[in-house]
C-alpha cells in the first residue's frame, strides 16, 4: 500500500484520481476542470472560472510566478495554464524548519462552457494573480429574440 501512495506527488494528484479526473485532456470525463494536466506537475494552483454575458474570466493563483515563467495554450475548447515556480535558495547556514509553498511544474486545464473568440484573449499576470478574459463567440452570447 506504502508504495502506491507514493507516487502520488500532491493531494491534488491523489484526490483527481480518487475522483477520476483524468491527466489525458483528449478524454476529459464531463468535469470542467482538470488537475493536474500533465504527467510532471508538482501542483496544481487554485483557479476561479466566472463567465458573464459576454465573456469567460479565468483567474489563477500564481504567487512568485515570473510572467515569462508561465505559458497559456487554448485548443479544442480547453485551456492549459502551465509554468513553473522556482524553489528559492536558503542563504548560509539558514536550514528550513517549515516548507509549505509549492514549488516546480505546474499546470490547469479547463474545458471552456463555450466557444471563444481566440484572437481577442488577453492574459494579465499582476500581485500573484493570472487573469485570463475570453470573449466568448459570437454564435455563444446570448441573443433576445422578439415575439411578434
Amino acid at each position: 500500500m506504502l508504495a502506491r501512495i507514493e507516487k502520488y506527488q500532491t493531494v491534488d494528484s491523489l484526490i483527481g484520481e480518487l475522483l477520476g479526473f483524468s491527466r489525458d485532456p483528449d478524454s476529459l470525463s464531463g468535469s470542467a476542470v482538470e488537475s493536474p494536466a500533465v504527467e510532471d506537475a508538482t501542483f496544481a494552483p487554485p483557479l476561479d472560472v466566472t463567465e458573464n454575458k459576454e465573456e469567460v474570466v479565468v483567474v489563477a493563483e500564481l504567487p512568485g510566478v515570473k510572467k515569462e515563467d508561465v505559458k497559456i495554450s487554448l485548443e479544442k475548447g480547453l485551456l492549459t495554464i502551465g509554468g513553473k515556480r522556482g524553489e528559492e535558495t536558503l542563504s548560509g547556514d539558514a536550514r528550513g524548519l517549515l516548507r509549505e509553498q509549492q514549488k516546480g511544474k505546474f499546470s490547469r486545464t479547463v474545458r471552456l462552457p463555450y466557444e471563444v473568440n481566440a484572437d481577442n484573449v488577453s492574459a494579465d499576470l499582476s500581485d500573484g494573480l493570472l487573469r485570463i478574459v475570453l470573449p466568448k463567440a459570437e454564435a455563444a452570447r446570448a441573443h433576445e429574440i422578439t415575439v411578434r
